[in-house]
């Protein structure tokens, strides 16, 4: 029997994500998350619910729900990265799209590797790592995080 699976959206959906900083600075990249059928977008809200409630509403330090949000994104663009390069001069590294980023010898050899070694650098800054989950909620649910505090979500 052949089955018709209609696609009404896209495999993945692209979202902001900004980080506020102190001073007001907002930086701003893109984020490609996956998207899902309506029953299995159901259960990845659910295991998600499960991860925040089991980190007893302290998200700030959840190891499963960094891994949760990791999982759920495809790629990230228009990245621009300050570093400082073996001589110990600052640099900036743009990236475009993770996707078709360049092996950058001490630190990834693949795309996969470039967004997991970004990832963790962005999860590392609390205003980034906020701005992710709020993204991946919307991505999974259309739900605000702001929204869902409200509502103890």
């Amino acid at each position: 029997m052949t089955t018709l699976t209609l696609m009404v959206q896209e495999p993945s959906v692209e979202l902001a994500v900004n980080s506020n900083d102190g001073s007001a600075k907002q930086k701003t990249l893109l984020v490609g998350f996956k998207r899902y059928p309506r029953e299995e977008a159901d259960a990845r809200i659910k295991e998600y619910e499960a991860i925040v409630n089991e980190a007893d509403f302290d998200i700030n330090d959840s190891p499963d729900l960094d891994v949760f949000i990791k999982n759920e994104i495809l790629y990230m663009k228009n990245l621009s990265v300050p570093y400082q390069d073996a001589e110990g001069k600052e640099k900036t590294l743009r990236i475009l799209d993770t996707r078709k980023a360049a092996k950058l010898e001490t630190l990834w050899e693949t795309p996969e590797q470039c967004l997991a070694v970004l990832l963790d650098a962005y999860f590392q800054w609390s205003s980034w790592r906020v701005s992710f989950i709020t993204a991946v909620q919307t991505a999974l649910a259309d739900l605000d995080f702001k929204e869902a505090q409200r509502k103890n979500f």
